[in-house]
């Protein structure tokens, strides 16, 4: 019998973290009587990055009949008070509005919050390539909203300018 022990905890490379969880395996499990290798469970893939200053979390779980399903969830930034800024917080709803209409409902406001998301399913076999590919399909179209959401609101994990710790771009305020 050959057993292979994979690594516990994860691995982070510039903000991307791949589980390394695991547990004993027996390798001859997975191959069947003719020597080809077998469909196993795949245990859920979760990681995260920075784009764009967002931090993107993605979490990939198998579903019964080998397909995966896909979440991506991303928080583009705070979502002004009314008393902060009446037209920066108008000019969010209606980028909201304007992107959803074009991309399906990608952009929600929760809990003063801009959030990014969706749900993909990926046909198997899954591997890293088609992972890595569904996310960017996911992400290329919301760019040109998360930027002009950018104009009005600082993104998650852009730098201060200046010193300046306000979410709210200084031409946005209320005066």
């Amino acid at each position: 019998m050959i057993e292979a022990v994979l690594p516990t905890k994860h691995i982070t490379l510039r903000g991307f973290t791949l589980p390394l969880d695991g547990v004993p395996l027996d390798v001859s499990d997975m191959i069947d009587q003719r020597g080809e290798a077998m469909a196993t469970a795949m245990a859920p893939i979760k990681f995260d990055f920075v784009y764009a200053d967002i931090r993107v979390s993605c979490r990939c779980d198998q579903q019964d009949g080998g397909g995966s399903h896909l979440r991506i969830l991303g928080n583009a930034g705070v979502l002004p008070y009314t008393a902060e800024s009446p037209s920066a917080r108008a000019a969010i709803h209606a980028i909201v509005e304007a992107a959803n209409q074009v991309l399906g409902p990608t952009f929600r406001l929760t809990n003063g919050h801009i959030l990014m998301s969706g749900e993909r399913t990926l046909p198997p076999p899954v591997n890293a390539t088609a992972l890595v590919s569904e996310v960017v399909r996911f992400l290329v179209p919301a760019k040109p909203y998360l930027s002009v959401i950018a104009d009005v609101v600082r993104p998650p994990m852009a730098p201060a300018e200046g010193g300046d710790t306000q979410p709210v771009r200084l031409e946005w305020r209320r005066r």
